[in-house]
């Protein structure tokens, strides 16, 4: 089945568009190519945080929005996840002015880069459940369906693209502990060779075990996932 959220367009780089936010960071206004640039319409973006689309918000993002408001820090680029699950790299040139006592900054965005784009053939949205939906739909609902997280409320595409991203890292811990599960076991093979009761040897079985321990933990998940756990290691700890 083909994905129905699709990567964000190669040719959205050098797009633009402008917005303006408050001193609470919502969007209140947008104009330009705002689809392009953030994966979201004028109207959809208002009323956004800007927290909602940068990616991986820390104290320090606070800060700088502070100093932007205030006139302190005219440019910066940053990371954002676009509507589509997407990470794109923007470029943002801030403006901030007052009106009836109140903040606002406005921010001329141009897409730099595409950095990283989500990967198709796990795309949450091939699950047979969506089969029968159309791909705008399941596009807007994605970009629209927001939880609160740690982090403010963000929006169900962006964290599909950090499962995705988190499945990765996932997979290349369990084949690189797996890995080095044998690496350790032939040192150990030699070590034995010499004084199989040695501290040495104690401390490569060690080594071992918590290595194996840590690729049986995910491996366990894998098979629960597809249905395939037999309990052949049940009592490897035991």
């Amino acid at each position: 089945m083909e994905s129905k959220l699709k990567a964000v367009d190669g040719n959205v780089v050098g797009k633009s568009c402008t917005t303006v936010v408050n001193e609470g960071g919502q969007f209140v206004e947008v104009s330009g190519d705002s689809n392009s640039v953030f994966g979201y319409e004028p109207e959809q973006l208002c009323g956004m945080n800007v927290m909602e689309i940068v990616a991986d918000p820390t104290p320090e993002t606070g800060r700088n929005f502070e100093k932007q408001l205030s006139g302190k820090m005219e440019k910066i680029t940053t990371e954002i996840i676009h509507g589509s699950g997407s990470l794109v790299k923007v470029e943002g040139n801030f403006t901030p002015f007052s009106e009836e006592g109140n903040r606002f900054m406005k921010t001329d965005v141009e897409v730099l880069e595409i950095v990283q784009e989500p990967d198709s053939s796990e795309d949450i949205l091939n699950s047979e459940h969506f089969e029968d939906v159309e791909e705008r739909e399941l596009q807007e609902i994605a970009r629209s369906l927001r939880i609160d997280a740690p982090s403010g409320k963000i929006p169900v595409s962006a964290l599909m693209m950090d499962l995705l991203t988190t499945h990765e890292d996932i997979e290349q811990i369990k084949s690189g502990a797996l890995s080095l599960y044998q690496c350790v076991d032939e040192r150990l093979l030699e070590e034995e060779k010499r004084n199989p009761d040695s501290i040495e040897c104690e401390m490569l079985r060690e080594v071992k075990k918590s290595l194996y321990g840590v690729y049986l933990r995910i491996q366990r998940g894998d098979e629960e996932m597809t249905g395939e756990r037999s309990g052949e290691y049940e009592d490897y700890f035991n």
